[in-house]
């Protein structure tokens, strides 16, 4: 049966709703910012340690052109290109491997987030993937 039977009683359980529906929208917009910004931040620390990683490898490269101007002889100046070439690829692999390892993670915490808010168990997203402190393959084992 309908207990609603004033108009104070209708206007009552219309404000109920709208101020539920109403928190229930603050709810999801604040947990959209939230993850938009946790997004932002993992964007944000990936172009700093790619700026970072690039300007290590600007300088590693010109301290060698510095040191290949000083060579005395073609084979003191291929054996200081082989050394240049190594630590470039070495340089690059890891780097590479470093951004992929905490994209991985990142979207790893995205997919357990999701899967606790479908459940109804929904908790903070974890910022742990977001953070600018580089991780190796090495270091996360």
């Amino acid at each position: 049966m309908n207990d609603i039977n004033t108009p104070e009683k209708a206007a009552d359980s219309f404000m109920n709703s709208v101020g539920t529906a109403g928190q229930l929208g603050a709810d999801s917009v604040r947990q959209v910012l939230d993850r938009s910004q946790t997004v932002a931040n993992v964007v944000a620390s990936l172009g700093v340690e790619t700026a970072s990683f690039v300007s290590r490898r600007v300088e590693q490269d010109s301290e060698t052109l510095g040191s290949m101007v000083k060579c005395r002889s073609m084979p003191e100046m291929l054996e200081l290109q082989v050394q240049w070439w190594r630590r470039a690829m070495d340089d690059y692999a890891n780097q590479y491997a470093n951004q992929v390892d905490r994209l991985v993670a990142f979207q790893a915490s995205l997919m357990r987030y999701g899967a606790e808010a479908s459940s109804g168990t929904e908790g903070k997203l974890p910022v742990a993937a977001a953070s600018g402190a580089p991780q190796t393959r090495l270091q996360a084992a």
